[in-house]
């Protein structure tokens, strides 16, 4: 099983999403943009051939760890084409604003893959390299340098987004792989209180 652990946003966050995609309609042959239902932030992977018995194992003891935890707001900000210093960019997303929750949660989960010694779950942080995001789109192809820099100006058009997103629960999630993108499936979900 490939899993990770996410929030889904919350509607407004997803409102405003949707509100950037019809904005950007128009370059929707440049992107692979994600279904609602599938928008999330990353807190963990957790591997790419985890077996069920792991899975089970690493669950019991995540929910055990995140139970009773508060619900929590973060804030987004306007959608980016890549990440800083990324000459190709891959994805267009929302990053999330640092965030202490959001990182105690990363650091939850990871101690939990820590307890394994199955080889097929990360049990590392790679806290430089942990950017929380929400990816709305995959580029579909090489995009030229002239489309790239039109296209970041044109991000720079919509609007703020001037509200605090709701983390109400955290979830463990399957991912399947398909030459049309991945699909998603929650496993398990712990609402915060």
């Amino acid at each position: 099983m490939r899993l990770f652990v996410a929030i889904y946003p919350d509607d407004q966050t997803k409102a405003y999403i949707r509100d950037c995609k019809q904005f950007l309609a128009k370059n929707k042959r440049n992107f692979r943009f994600t279904p609602m239902d599938q928008v999330h932030i990353t807190i963990k992977f957790l591997g790419a051939d985890v077996n069920v018995d792991t899975f089970e194992e690493y669950s019991k003891d995540f929910q055990n760890r995140v139970a009773g935890y508060k619900t929590f707001e973060y804030q987004i900000k306007q959608p980016r084409l890549g990440f800083k210093a990324q000459t190709k960019p891959h994805i267009l997303h929302l990053p999330v604003q640092p965030n202490e929750s959001l990182d105690e949660l990363t650091d939850l989960a990871t101690e939990s893959a820590k307890l394994f010694s199955a080889a097929q779950i990360v049990r590392t942080r790679e806290r430089k390299k942990l950017i929380h995001h929400i990816t709305m789109a995959r580029v579909k192809s090489g995009l030229s340098k002239a489309f790239t820099r039109d296209f970041k100006e044109k991000l720079l058009n919509l609007p703020h987004p001037e509200f605090a997103s709701r983390a109400e629960g955290i979830s463990l999630i399957e991912s399947t792989l398909s030459p049309t993108g991945p699909t998603y499936r929650e496993l398990i979900k712990v609402p915060f209180v």
